[in-house]
């Protein structure tokens, strides 16, 4: 007997405030033969208890009342006479519906959080916006005329009847679960002469979602569509007959290991995913998708600097290219403003890809609606300002001979130990008779010795970490706070949203910054001379040498005072080789289209929604005689997560821990890698796992098959799965990451 029992039993009316408990004695009943049964802590079940405190009230204290009125009262409900001492009735449907509303209220309220009754799922109620976005990408529409629409979650139904009466389909498929929008539903289903039909069923945040589209296409489905045979080239051609439109708001957020993931990410990435194994909606083929979705994630998706990319960005690029149609504002911000924080990418080269993207929609027909805006992913006071543009790309052509190679390599190293590592290394054109004294210097003074001047106007934009460092050791001396008074999160915040003042001139430290960048970036460009003059058959291995020693050299001197130059070093060199690759990596800088300006009133409840536009790329991973591209697709995925556990890594340094010897031997089989103008190096060393394209995933993925000393049991080693990726029980996770930088990643979402 427990020692509160045996309290109890020696004073039976002792109780608290809260409880009065009454010992009364029962005979044992005849039919009462097995042990002793535990009594639910939820008593409301039990008869005898029920009726004694129904006739017997106890009388209550203030405190009690108190206490009560606070937690609420649960009224008992009456009890049949006919249930048997001492067994729990069943429970009805709307008793146990109840129940769990309650416990789901209990659980928001203890975490902050506002019951799941309470949350409303945003949508867009501004038509005029809708009817923009259609006039807007009504050249990229114009082959889906009449063809065959899914909606997944429609809601309202107020985009889904926008594009109906844009596309007239000859079926309109609406995928709605929810009973509370049933009414929308059969308005549309009920009109005269209605192409919409309608499925109970969900088709993205509910898992597992992979039923739902068997039962869509099955004979007996609303749309049936027979499987296609593993071979048919046809499945490689995007689908132009169906168009997957809808809206991913309602985030039924998912639990793996402890850690919770947006189950409209997670949908998105299955979605996008099944393209490449013709999974889900692509039973006959890639389908475009049209999607609304909150607009952190497009964070996600489109990020806005290669520092942020993630395995969901890689994965999903290397199956869709992904491209916002609406957008609302920015959606990464920073804790706080000082030297651990990551730099922004230079605005003259968001400026000159906006140019770009201009004379891309002119060629596709597009054109923006009367009265709206686009979208500048620059904010307004850096507009204003006019930031110059560049063109200088370090993939341009600028030499057609071995000798005449070598001559721009003896320039670039006489200019590397006269210039870039002097101690001086813009010549003194003042007369102050001390020049030495002299070590700020304007952009344009830069300008004549770089071959990439805009690399001077990116750093006079973003200053150096050693900038910022001296602004907020300013701002504490005059402050008074003592160096090591603090603990970080308090320094960080004292003087950590000090911005320098406006720089007109570029210190010492940008000054070098600046210098070694540039030779970095020629380095580069006769890297991919050399490949050029490979392709001729003219045999430049010495060359070849010769620039990847000059490679080393730069990237080593910089190390030595890697705190000071190592960050901004390669923030600079990653910006340019990032935005002129063929293509572009980043999928934001291989947009067709500029984004629409929307505002928070155009959504209700307020809360910015972004419109993704999914189109397939068609890749086929499949490697003939060896894995057919289901195999292949998960040979990828998994190839992806392993690398991007380690995205700031060198290549080669991340695949020898894939595999012994693998980095010496799959490299070899990728030319993409070694290919300066794809974006590689000609050794792969000085490639960082986050710069890695789709293509060369791809081939890594193609190669490891091709390996003749793949390890056997690899399958489990990269922790691959057979389950579909839409099963919750899957080993992968297959969620997206968190939008995080490196070491001193500040990203947090606004």
């Amino acid at each position: 007997m427990s020692k509160v029992a045996r309290r109890l039993l020696s004073k039976p009316n002792e109780g608290s405030d809260l409880l009065r408990v009454v010992f009364t004695p029962v005979n044992k009943l005849p039919c009462d033969k097995g042990p002793t049964r535990k009594v639910s802590k939820r008593g409301e079940w039990l008869p005898s208890v029920a009726s004694a405190s129904q006739s017997q009230p106890s009388p209550e204290t203030p405190a009690h009342k108190k206490k009560s009125n606070d937690r609420g009262e649960r009224p008992i409900k009456q009890v049949s006479s006919k249930i048997a001492p001492g067994k729990r009735p069943s429970k009805d449907r709307n008793d146990q519906a109840d129940d769990a509303k309650i416990r789901s209220t209990a659980k928001a309220a203890k975490r902050g959080r506002k019951p799941v009754d309470a949350v409303k799922s945003p949508e867009v109620i501004n038509e005029q916006l809708l009817v923009d976005v259609l006039k807007y990408l009504a050249p990229t529409l114009e082959q889906y005329k009449g063809c065959t629409v899914i909606d997944l979650y429609p809601g309202s139904c107020l985009w889904s009847r926008k594009i109906h009466d844009f596309l007239k389909p000859k079926c309109h498929l609406l995928l709605e679960p929810e009973a509370q929008y049933q009414a929308y539903i059969d308005s549309l289903v009920d009109s005269q002469c209605s192409t919409y039909k309608h499925i109970p069923l969900g088709g993205g945040n509910e898992q597992p979602y992979q039923d739902t589209y068997d039962r869509i296409f099955a004979d007996n489905g609303p749309l049936p569509r027979p499987h296609s045979a593993a071979d048919d080239p046809a499945t490689l051609q995007t689908d132009r007959s169906l168009l997957v439109i809808g809206s991913l708001t309602r985030r039924n957020d998912l639990r793996f290991h402890g850690k919770q993931y947006s189950g409209a990410l997670s949908s998105l990435y299955h979605l996008s995913w099944g393209s490449l194994v013709n999974a889900y909606m692509h039973r006959h083929g890639p389908v475009r998708m049209l999607l609304w979705t909150l607009e952190k994630d497009r964070a996600h998706f489109l990020p806005e600097w290669s520092v942020y990319r993630n395995h969901t960005d890689a994965a999903a690029n290397v199956a869709m290219h992904v491209q916002a149609a609406v957008a609302v504002e920015p959606v990464v911000s920073r804790l706080y403003s000082n030297e651990r924080s990551i730099r922004s990418r230079w605005s003259g080269l968001s400026v000159t890809r906006e140019k770009m993207v201009q004379d891309k929609m002119s060629q596709l027909g597009i054109q923006v609606p009367r009265g709206r805006e686009i979208f500048h992913h620059l904010t307004p006071q850096v507009l204003e300002q006019t930031p110059r543009t560049t063109t200088e790309s370090p993939y341009e052509v600028r030499y057609s001979t071995v000798e005449q190679v070598e001559e721009a390599l003896e320039d670039l190293k006489h200019h590397w130990d006269t210039r870039a590592t002097a101690q001086y290394p813009v010549a003194a054109d003042d007369t102050s008779g001390q020049p030495w004294r002299r070590k700020r210097r304007r952009p344009e003074e830069l300008y004549p010795y770089l071959a990439f001047p805009g690399l001077a106007d990116a750093l006079l934009e973003n200053p150096s970490k050693a900038v910022k460092a001296a602004a907020r050791s300013k701002f504490r001396l005059e402050q008074g706070i003592q160096p090591g008074s603090l603990s970080k999160a308090e320094a960080d915040m004292a003087g950590g949203m000090q911005q320098p003042e406006a720089q007109t001139e570029l210190t010492g430290i940008d000054v070098r910054t600046a210098f070694f960048a540039d030779a970095a970036l020629r380095g580069i460009n006769l890297e991919m001379h050399c490949v050029i003059l490979e392709e001729q058959g003219i045999g430049v291995a010495d060359l070849k040498k010769r620039v990847m020693e000059f490679s080393d050299q730069v990237v080593e001197h910089v190390l030595r005072r890697r705190q000071v130059y190592e960050a901004d070093f390669n923030r600079l060199v990653d910006d340019w080789t990032t935005f002129f690759a063929g293509p572009p990596l980043l999928a934001l800088d291989q947009r067709q289209y500029e984004p629409l300006q929307a505002s928070p009133e155009d959504f209700w409840p307020k809360k910015n929604l972004t419109l993704l536009d999914f189109t397939p790329t068609n890749r086929d991973l499949a490697v003939p005689g060896l894995a057919d591209r289901r195999k292949a697709a998960h040979a990828c995925r998994s190839i992806i997560k392993f690398l991007y556990t380690q995205k700031s890594q060198s290549v080669t340094s991340v695949l020898e821990r894939l595999a012994p010897n693998a980095s010496t031997d799959l490299l070899g089989l990728v030319p993409a890698i070694t290919d300066p103008r794809k974006g590689g190096r000609l050794d792969p060393k000085h490639l960082k796992v986050r710069h890695l394209t789709s293509e060369m995933l791809e081939g890594l993925a193609k190669a490891w098959f091709e390996w003749p000393f793949r390890p056997e049991g690899w399958e489990l080693d990269m922790g691959m799965s057979d389950i579909g990726p839409s099963s919750l029980g899957s080993k992968e996770p297959l969620t997206a990451e968190a939008v995080t930088a490196d070491d001193d990643g500040e990203a947090v979402y606004s």
